[in-house]
């Protein structure tokens, strides 16, 4: 909670109307509920509203038939609720807070505030202008708030000038598609990013990329706001990625032409058949692999094998080495339950392995069995994300018997959370969905820390989310230290959930400060029949992996 005596930020909104889809609301909703932030100023520009979902790309002309025609169809047959552009009327959310309605002078690209307009404004000492409406602004409206006027841009900007959002990423078979928050200031006509993010793109549909896609962003604006408030002109400045955008002679993208429709389709139409007949023919079953040595093992060719029954899944391992033995502990899952469970594989020091013995099962799903020792006990935090916790299970009988010892935190969307100490403090990292409008976990990595472990009072870290990327956010195992250095294992979830697996280097951890860079990045290409690669864990000469692989359906 803000100090008593710290002034909020003073807000304007501009509006095309007050009619606004749904995650523009969303945006509006945090703001009005925040307590870092003040809308002070609503500019509206009276037009009529954007059209829900993507047909507010739409070209009436009878060269973009194909695409029109697409676009109807996906919207028919793969929209999702709630859905981001379902437009809702935001005139009692934003009752009593004055309104100004714009004269603006208009060219081809962009809006320009006339000077009766900006006196206005000017009188209520807005710190940033939110542009939800309106187009490219220019002109003295840009030196009025000292942060800027901030406004999205959906679809990655190195990439996709242009647009549709969302569109070309699925198309092209992108793995991810970005969204950025960009300012404007009176010093430059050049937009800044601010604040980044990149989603998993969706390989089929483009609504449900693009919904994906604008419900995530709808955290943007409140989150800059936060780092306004907390460290002013510095916060606004120090971003984790902020640079000058850079286009150069890039192509700017447009809907396609019934030409380039028609092949794009043709490829799209071919990519579904073919994923269908593999479905038909195949299926995906995570798998471990293991090798002894010194130091974690990346031969991962040379891994040796450990392939459950058709019937089943083994994944997540987590090692323990105790008593001159190995107990691997492992998300275990039969298909006809579809839900996990926790089991323990004991292995000898010659790699004779026990069959899986189940050690903790709950009415929801578990995996990702996160072991840790604590004042000579053993914990486990399984992910419990089905029950909407985070909880701590203590072993009472090792390996095999373990109770639930407290429930760290409640009400929360979280996945594979992983401790780790340092410095004298606990750090917990784990995967939150914080717009339970979207369908994944993949794409925001959030830090807490405590003195205790065991604690059921957690810290939320100044910078979260600390990394906003679906390919590196979601932990895949045990942080660990190596020369000195400490390594955190990410999740690769760009285009599927698990394709790879990254190493990343952690450089600043603190109460203040989160810095990591990526080292190396694997995928499963030593061996064709592998799709997924998602977890690593090292243990006293031993070194655990999982392994999605095609399994036939047949023999």
């Amino acid at each position: 909670m803000p100090p008593r005596d710290k002034e909020k930020i003073k807000v304007g909104i501009l509006l095309d109307s007050y009619s606004v889809p749904a995650w523009e609301y969303r945006v509006l909703e945090r703001i009005v509920n925040s307590k870092v932030a003040k809308i002070e100023i609503i500019a509206n520009n009276n037009r009529k509203p954007s059209k829900s979902s993507i047909n507010e790309y739409s070209i009436k002309h009878k060269e973009y038939f194909l695409y029109n025609l697409f676009t109807k169809i996906d919207d028919r047959f793969c929209k999702i609720k709630p859905d981001a552009f379902e437009i809702k009327n935001a005139t009692d959310l934003l009752a009593g807070i004055p309104e100004i309605t714009l004269a603006s002078s208009q060219n081809s690209d962009n809006d320009y505030i006339e000077d009766e307009d900006i006196k206005k404004f000017s009188a209520f000492g807005v710190d940033v202008f939110i542009q939800l409406g309106i187009r490219k602004l220019r002109g003295e409206t840009l030196k009025l708030p000292r942060f800027g006027v901030w406004s999205y841009h959906h679809g990655d900007p190195k990439i996709y000038k242009g647009g549709p959002a969302g569109f070309w990423e699925v198309f092209e078979n992108q793995p991810v598609t970005g969204s950025t928050l960009q300012a404007l200031t009176g010093d430059s006509n050049e937009a800044v990013d601010i604040y980044k993010s990149f989603s998993s793109t969706h390989w089929l549909s483009v609504v449900r990329n693009r919904n994906q896609l604008y419900w995530n962003s709808s955290s943007f604006v409140l989150r800059k706001l936060e780092d306004c408030f907390n460290s002013g002109e510095k916060g606004f400045k120090k971003d984790r990625i902020q640079k000058k955008l850079e286009f150069h002679d890039r192509r700017s993208y447009k809907p396609p032409t019934n030409g380039k429709m028609a092949y794009l389709l043709l490829r799209h139409i071919k990519n579904y058949l073919q994923k269908k007949l593999s479905y038909k023919l195949y299926f995906e079953q995570w798998q471990l692999r293991f090798s002894f040595g010194e130091g974690i093992s990346k031969n991962f060719h040379q891994f040796k094998k450990l392939i459950p029954p058709k019937d089943r899944f083994w994944a997540d391992p987590f090692i323990v080495h105790k008593d001159d033995s190995h107990y691997i502990f492992i998300e275990e899952l039969e298909h006809k339950d579809n839900k996990g469970y926790i089991s323990v594989i004991l292995m000898d020091e010659n790699g004779n392995p026990s069959k899986p013995e189940k050690i903790l099962e709950t009415p929801y799903h578990l995996s990702y069995p996160f072991i840790f020792n604590w004042k000579n006990d053993f914990y486990m935090i399984p992910e419990t994300c089905e029950n909407r916790t985070i909880e701590i299970h203590k072993c009472t009988d090792f390996p095999y018997r373990w109770e639930l010892h407290k429930k760290i935190f409640e009400n929360i969307d979280a996945v594979d959370t992983t401790l780790f100490f340092h410095n004298k403090k606990w750090w917990l990292f784990t995967n939150i969905q914080e717009n339970p409008c979207t369908a994944t976990y993949d794409d925001e990595l959030f830090l807490f820390h405590s003195d205790d472990p065991l604690s059921e009072n957690w810290t939320p870290h100044p910078l979260n989310p600390i990394v906003s990327d679906a390919r590196k956010a979601r932990p895949a195992g045990k942080i660990f230290e190596q020369d000195g250095n400490i390594f955190r294992p990410s999740q690769n979830c760009g285009g599927r959930y698990g394709r790879g697996l990254n190493f990343n280097k952690i450089l600043k951890l603190n109460e203040t400060e989160y810095e990591e860079v990526q080292m190396g990045t694997y995928e499963p290409e030593w061996d064709n029949s592998l799709s997924g690669f998602h977890h690593i864990s090292h243990d006293k000469g031993l070194t655990f992996i999982d392994v999605c692989s095609r399994r036939s359906r047949v023999y």
